[in-house]
């Protein structure tokens, strides 16, 4: 798991004494179930990915004037959750920035999508703070251990693809902000991103098991498949190579007259491979299997086509 490298104070509890109740035996433990205990401060640690111990902070100095002229250095101390909001306020700037040289983003507009983002992070913040006594608050039994974890683990990856993700609110203010020549522009701008995203992911299924490697021209072919009726999210991380296939699984009919038979087969065994991440790309958000469903009025649009 994400978090085996944090150390953990493992409590084993004693076995029961000679001569307790029956009721009480059944009752108790197992002499040797091992019991975890997480504190506020590697909870803190591993939920707002803070700096471990050992590893150089980085704070804010400021310069304070005395009362007889002279100067001393303050170093103000970040707590894990502040240092995560400035890091997450700065993917945000970065992201306005790249969105606003394409599409020429007002100051107006940048600091609603700035407020909006804020709202995102506060949601990370809230979340981590209903979990975090669940978590800090008692010793674990292995089954609680495990079920929190995965809670943590969510919490964790929606850092990274919640903020400015498809369901934040910095992505639907962004969606209702734009002017129809800005969306425009926007959506172009979003296009190229998924097209490097697909191409990415072609690279990357001929280093995995078969060497799978299509000519140019079907890989074209393919990249305008998947960009003109997949629906690729907005931040793959390094999921990227099996959310590209199981896309491409849901249009398989139509790729399967752009490959060759022997191509054909090593597609079907790299869609197995893809379908084995499911799991892991819904505790997510990446991709749900419920994409394999396509909707009445999706498959008649299809149809359109």
């Amino acid at each position: 798991m994400v978090f085996v490298a944090l150390s953990w104070l493992l409590i084993t509890r004693p076995a029961a004494v000679a001569g307790d109740d029956i009721e009480d035996d059944k009752a108790a433990p197992a002499a040797d179930e091992r019991q975890f205990v997480i504190n506020e401060e590697q909870f803190d640690q591993m939920v707002f990915q803070g700096v471990q111990r050992g590893a150089r902070a980085v704070n804010p100095v400021q310069l304070v004037q005395g009362a007889s002229g002279s100067q001393r250095t303050v170093i103000a101390v970040n707590t894990p959750e502040k240092n995560f909001r400035q890091r997450m306020e700065n993917v945000v700037a970065i992201e306005i920035q790249a969105i606003g040289g394409r599409v020429s983003l007002t100051d107006a507009q940048k600091k609603k999508l700035m407020l909006a983002a804020r709202g995102d992070i506060a949601r990370v913040v809230d979340r981590a703070a209903e979990l975090r006594p669940k978590v800090t608050s008692k010793p674990m039994n292995q089954q609680e251990y495990v079920a929190l974890m995965r809670e943590m683990q969510s919490l964790r990856m929606s850092q990274q693809f919640g903020i400015i993700g498809e369901n934040s609110l910095f992505r639907k203010t962004l969606r209702h902000s734009l002017t129809d020549e800005q969306r425009l522009r926007w959506q172009a701008l979003e296009r190229e991103r998924q097209k490097a995203i697909i191409e990415t992911a072609i690279e990357d299924w001929g280093r995995m098991a078969v060497d799978f490697k299509l000519a140019d021209e079907v890989r074209q072919k393919f990249t305008d498949l998947i960009l003109d009726h997949g629906r690729l999210p907005q931040n793959v991380a390094s999921y990227g190579r099996y959310i590209v296939l199981l896309e491409a699984n849901l249009l398989r009919d139509r790729v399967k007259p752009l490959l060759t038979e022997d191509e054909w087969h090593d597609f079907e065994w790299l869609v197995g491979q893809a379908k084995k991440e499911v799991p892991t790309l819904e505790s997510y958000g990446l991709w749900t299997a419920r994409r394999s469903k396509i909707s009445d009025d999706e498959a008649g649009d299809e149809s359109k086509d």
